[in-house]
């Protein structure tokens, strides 16, 4: 198992950061939705239109429906607002009635009085928040230790030097459009092994068979690292 490079543990900590804002974001929706709750006035809408907005792409069920809905006020008024989008909303059809949270001091604040509308999408986001940071934390917390690895396997573990097999790049790992390098070597028993993912790489520097050291750790030999760093220097 190769010692993997920090440019993965950079990607996977913006992705830890992202689903945190993705989280915080489903707490806010929802602390508002409970304000909306217990703090709105409730009364009886009709829906009298179904907005339809096109997203721009020639697909099947390419659009989205809105809820357009009319309600009373305690003094006769009528208020119309349009529901946010929800895929709820296709269960509707014009002339449904639904129960409605307003606001008193401005009515056209006003939502849909059931939990779909109101706790779906917080909810969706706290999932999403907490799935990014388990996914790439689990990660991050493994391999934040790297340096320290490296320098472990390096000052502890055994070295041999191995010829250069191929060096590939890799279309499959992509940051700003550049993809990275990833060379192989060939160990005398026929073994392939790996090198971390090279972003400055200098061809320069790299010869046909020339020899690469390759670190094995002395307690886990299936651990190793490919010194690739000299790559790296401009």
């Amino acid at each position: 198992m190769k010692v993997t490079s920090k440019v993965s543990l950079i990607v996977n900590i913006f992705v830890v950061f992202f689903g945190l804002a993705i989280f915080i974001l489903g707490i806010l929706l929802i602390k508002h939705s409970i304000f909306v709750e217990e703090t709105f006035q409730t009364a009886t809408g009709t829906i009298y239109n179904i907005k339809t907005e096109p997203l721009g792409v020639d697909l099947p069920g390419s659009y989205l429906d809105y809820l357009q809905i009319e309600f009373s006020l305690p003094s006769g008024e009528k208020i119309r607002f349009t529901n946010d989008y929800n895929q709820e909303n296709v269960k509707y059809k014009i002339g449904d009635t639904l129960p409605i949270y307003y606001n008193p001091e401005k009515p056209e604040n006003a939502y849909i009085a059931d939990y779909r509308f109101l706790f779906i999408t917080g909810g969706v986001c706290l999932l999403m928040g907490v799935a990014f940071m388990i996914f790439a934390g689990q990660y991050v917390i493994k391999k934040s230790s790297r340096k320290k690895i490296i320098a472990n396997i390096k000052r502890t573990g055994t070295k041999i030097q191995v010829p250069l097999l191929e060096v590939k790049e890799d279309l499959e790992t992509t940051i700003m459009e550049k993809h990275p390098f990833i060379i192989s070597v060939k160990k005398e028993d026929g073994n392939i092994l790996y090198s971390d993912e090279i972003w400055n790489y200098n061809p320069q520097k790299l010869q046909p068979g020339q020899m690469i050291d390759v670190y094995f750790d002395v307690q886990k030999p299936a651990d190793y690292y490919i010194d690739v760093e000299f790559l790296n220097e401009e």
